[in-house]
């Protein structure tokens, strides 16, 4: 067949000829001779195109296309960009749309010079990070509504050790640090805050086997005890000790300076005894003798200064219930051993002003005994205390004599 030119064929024309096209396979029939019609129909009638490629054409419209693989089928977009257009919103790998609550399964990674993720929006929402347990639960971090201005923690290069602790050095740089549970000080040295540490001082001690607390220890100084009201101090004692040492150990009611003072009230449920000294011991040599004393005037300064009555009070009654009596109480002497000799009540002042001794008396008593002054020969000196009446005994006359503006005195004794 003979070669023919093509090239002003318009669509749609009348074409005359039958030898002028190739032959077109039609399936199931094989190869025939394409006439002008059918040409017309294959060339500009919505084409199929099977085989053959389109190339690269300058321009096209492709509103209708469809199955263009984006993964493969389009260029120019960044790394990734492709492969993340084609997975569904939600899932691992997928673009978050704004504005809209995602919930993305897998790793989300930030990566920039200074890659940033914020939550939230300034002075409208609170932030806040939501981590789910891998089995139940969730924890949220959020910070505070006033957030302060630029607050940036930095966190350690590495996980720490077990049983530390996050701190910051102020400056929102963060570090482990071991937690400081180490006393201060010895054992036995009560603990307190010194300057933001713990710290023990020889001078405040505790012995729990003995439960005796132990303030001044040999230690010079002053210390002091207050209760939140300054008013009262309370030792209770249930088998508990304690004990103030020092050359001159002091317990203070009120303050040292001026005129505030309290009252001293020691208190047990039942009856109590107070005793001075150390322990008991096994030899009078061991045995301190101890001294109760009032508060006295100090030398120098103003002369001629009297001291102040020291009172000891019985037991107030109520009503017509007369009050208790003061007893004087002592150990007189007993059989020959290691026995400690047990105290008897003595003489007593009773609610009625009256002195008297204690215990039982008799005609053949030979202690009870009220001791009346004396001396050989007649009383001649004034007394200096004339409010009740002077008794004086003149062993040389035996006489007795009563002081009542003058000596007044019996007849010889027999």
């Amino acid at each position: 067949m003979a070669d023919t030119k093509i090239s002003n064929l318009t669509a749609g024309g009348a074409v005359s000829g039958t030898d002028l096209f190739p032959n077109v396979q039609t399936a199931g029939v094989g190869p025939v001779k394409t006439t002008a019609a059918q040409l017309a129909t294959y060339m500009w009638a919505s084409p199929t195109l099977v085989t053959p490629a389109l190339g690269t054409p300058a321009s096209g419209t492709l509103t209708s296309c469809t199955g263009l693989p984006i993964s493969t089928g389009v260029s120019g977009l960044g790394t990734g960009v492709a492969t993340a257009l084609g997975v569904n919103a939600g899932s691992a790998g997928c673009f978050v749309r704004n504005n809209t609550a995602e919930t993305i399964s897998g790793a989300l990674t930030l990566t920039s010079v200074t890659p940033q993720l914020t939550l939230g929006v300034n002075a409208t929402t609170l932030g806040s990070v939501k981590l789910f347990g891998s089995t139940s639960g969730d924890v949220t971090l959020k910070v505070a509504a006033a957030a302060g201005t630029a607050t940036v923690f930095q966190l350690p290069a590495t996980n720490g050790t077990n049983g530390w602790y996050l701190k910051t050095d102020g400056t929102g740089v963060t570090s482990w640090a071991a937690v400081s549970a180490s006393p201060g000080g010895a054992d036995t040295q009560v603990q307190y805050n010194d300057g933001g540490v713990f710290a023990g001082d020889a001078s405040f001690t505790y012995n729990k086997t003995t439960h005796l607390l132990t303030v001044g220890g040999g230690v010079t100084g002053t210390y002091f005890f207050a209760t939140a009201s300054n008013s009262e101090l309370s030792i209770n004692y249930y088998g508990y000790g304690f004990q103030i040492n020092g050359s001159s150990a002091q317990i203070v009611f009120g303050s040292t300076t001026g005129s505030a003072g309290f009252d001293l009230i020691l208190r047990r449920s039942a009856a109590a005894t107070l005793q001075m000294g150390a322990a008991d011991a096994d030899t009078n040599a061991s045995i301190v003798a101890q001294t109760l004393l009032v508060q006295s005037v100090s030398a120098g300064g103003t002369s001629d200064q009297a001291g102040k009555d020291f009172t000891i009070g019985g037991s107030k009654g109520k009503g017509t219930g007369i009050g208790g009596k003061i007893i004087l109480a002592t150990a007189p002497a007993g059989s020959t051993g290691t026995a400690v000799n047990a105290l008897v009540n003595a003489w007593a002042v009773d609610g009625n002003q009256t002195l008297h001794p204690l215990g039982s008396l008799a005609t053949n008593m030979t202690k009870g005994f009220i001791n009346i002054p004396g001396a050989a020969g007649a009383a001649s000196g004034t007394p200096a205390n004339t409010t009740g009446f002077p008794m004086y005994y003149d062993s040389t006359n035996n006489k007795i004599y009563v002081y009542n503006g003058a000596w007044k005195s019996t007849a010889a004794l027999t």
